[in-house]
């Protein structure tokens, strides 16, 4: 029965997923999905944070008044120029590792998902629809940004339904599709970016593209107001970091870490589409060139060669900020994985070819437990406190450690979000009025090793002389 067959088409990618991820499910409400050290990821911390403050915000709290005490910050943009997400899950209280962990997951699945919507839509039929999400779904790149800690990255089944719509055609779709384009920008900027050049291939009708830009600028654009002016103290110059991009060899079976890795044969199968999907194929490659970023290497940290995204940020400086270009794959991925279905109609035996392909996304499924840590820390470690008024990391580790601590004993910081400090304070240079500090420090190497951990006085320290200690 048709209806069946529709139902198959997209269980197939959350089968995939399921299965692939069947032995770390246990974890989902023990632990956090993301880096092995989390409370040590400035990614994940920060992310923890906004969504604690958000929470504290539909509260009735002003959570922006306990960091940069006492001045306190007018606007997160600098910092989190994605806020859509967390404040969205911070009406519904406090950070959790169950819903942090449920975020990721439900954004991993919408994405096999839309994949088979998009499929459909160019007229695949319901088997290679399937096989297009599965492929997708067994790819061990989409877990890339869950092992860094950041959930908002995973934000790309708006765009990729944006693209349906727009394919679709006709004004209602074209208003439809800029309303998702809209959506896309506000759950990750760049993403956003990456959607209008992907899409370029695919405009049929000029008229429904120009309606569709229309509508998603119409909506999107207070938030590119508040974007623009939280940011204009922001330089645009490269990332202190550098990028990190898509290496060739994740395109093909590699000794990878598994956040790596593409399906081996998805890219290949793709070009199948030059039968029969040449417009996907085109946007599924443009959207290859963006992840592997202005440097195209062979392997992670490997040398390279100048890439044509280096050529876009030469003529755009702030393209150069884009410094996780990986991430632009998750974009590319459902294109090649349409042209791919498109192309399986054209073969004479593509509904058996589809479905090698299927088998074989199981097993590429099995390297999506290695992409990313499970069941780590479920927050912050706790500790005692018994105090009012500001703190300040004594040790000097890492500021976003700090403000993973302040969710837990939520007084005001004296830093601000900007302050990446690593060396120990002196406490002859607090501001006036702080009258004790907590120790934030839990690796063991800093001055006040021994001590026991929690909250300080003041006036109990000295600043450390040569010998150390306090």
């Amino acid at each position: 029965m048709p209806w069946t067959r529709e139902i198959s088409a997209f269980a197939a990618p959350v089968a995939v997923t399921l299965f692939g991820l069947a032995a770390v499910l246990p974890t989902l409400s023990s632990g956090l999905w993301g880096p092995e050290e989390p409370f040590l990821n400035g990614d994940l911390n920060g992310g923890w944070w906004l969504w604690w403050a958000m929470s504290e915000h539909w509260r009735g709290g002003d959570p922006w008044s306990l960091v940069a005490w006492p001045e306190g910050i007018d606007s997160i943009a600098p910092w989190f120029p994605n806020p859509l997400q967390m404040g969205l899950v911070g009406l519904f209280g406090g950070p959790s590792a169950l819903g942090w962990n449920l975020v990721q997951l439900t954004h991993v699945l919408l994405l096999g998902l839309s994949t088979v919507v998009l499929a459909r839509v160019a007229g695949a039929r319901p088997l290679m629809a399937a096989c297009a999400g599965a492929l997708v779904a067994s790819s061990p790149v989409l877990l890339h940004e869950v092992s860094g800690g950041r959930p908002d990255d995973l934000i790309v089944w708006p765009g990729v339904l944006a693209l349906a719509a727009l394919w679709r055609g006709g004004r209602r779709w074209a208003v439809v599709a800029g309303l998702l384009a809209a959506l896309q920008g506000l759950g990750y900027a760049w993403h956003g970016v990456a959607l209008i050049l992907v899409g370029l291939p695919l405009i049929r009708r000029p008229r429904d593209a120009a309606l569709a830009a229309g509508v998603g600028l119409l909506v999107i654009s207070p938030y590119l107001m508040w974007l623009r002016e939280g940011m204009a103290s922001v330089p645009v110059d490269l990332p202190p970091d550098g990028y990190k991009a898509m290496p060739l060899a994740g395109f093909w079976a590699s000794d990878l870490p598994g956040r790596f890795l593409v399906h081996p044969l998805l890219l290949p199968a793709a070009l199948l589409g030059v039968r029969g999907g040449r417009r996907f194929l085109a946007a599924g490659l443009i959207g290859v060139v963006l992840a592997l970023g202005p440097e195209i290497t062979w392997s992670p940290g490997g040398d390279g060669v100048a890439g044509p995204w280096a050529w876009v940020a030469w003529v755009i400086p702030p393209a150069a900020r884009m410094h996780h270009p990986i991430r632009e794959v998750m974009v590319a991925l459902p294109l090649l994985a349409t042209a791919l279905a498109l192309g399986l109609a054209r073969l004479r035996h593509g509904k058996w070819v589809a479905i090698a392909l299927l088998v074989s996304a199981l097993f590429m499924a099995r390297k999506l437990d290695g992409a990313a840590a499970y069941g780590m820390a479920s927050g912050p470690a706790p500790f005692s406190f018994d105090f009012e008024g500001p703190a300040v990391d004594l040790c000097g580790v890492d500021h976003a450690t700090a403000l993973g601590f302040q969710t837990v004993h939520g007084q005001a910081l004296v830093e601000g979000l900007d302050t990446y400090r690593r060396h120990p304070v002196d406490l002859a240079d607090l501001p006036e009025g702080v009258r004790v500090v907590v120790v934030f420090d839990r690796l063991g190497d800093c001055w006040t090793q021994g001590l026991e951990d929690g909250v300080y006085s003041a006036e109990s320290f000295q600043v450390p002389g040569e010998s150390g200690g306090p």
